[in-house]
């Protein structure tokens, strides 16, 4: 979650990036331990600059971890398609959507209390 905000510099509103990662760990080859790594990774850096762990860096601390890491060739490599792109492909299909406006994102369930309600404009 602290990586995702860092990521796309908006706080995750809900668990849906853990949940994602979690599935992509458990069922994409080696993705686990690239996982591993990453956190491996972001957490030397973190603690490098005086800071215990990664997830408790304020944000502009992780944003700079993160451009180090995305500025530096071989761990770009390694890490911007299966991280760094892939957060931000799950933030264009959910929290972009309750950014500009929506109620919950395309393809989730929604609604399903609003049509119990009675119209605003009504009288009883």
């Amino acid at each position: 979650m602290a990586a995702a905000e860092a990521v796309t510099g908006v706080r995750p509103l809900r668990g849906h990036y853990e949940a994602y990662y979690r599935h992509q760990a458990a069922h994409r080859l080696a993705y686990r331990d690239l996982y591993r790594r990453f956190a491996k990774v972001v957490q030397d850096m973190a603690s490098a600059r005086g800071h215990g762990d990664f997830t408790i860096c304020d944000l502009p601390t992780r944003l700079e971890i993160i451009e180090v890491i995305r500025d530096d060739p071989a761990t770009a490599q390694e890490f911007e398609i299966p991280v760094f792109q892939e957060t931000l492909a799950t933030y264009a299909r959910t929290d972009a959507w309750l950014a500009l406006g929506y109620v919950s994102w395309e393809g989730s369930a929604r609604g399903l209390e609003v049509y119990r309600q009675p119209f605003a404009g009504s009288t009883p």
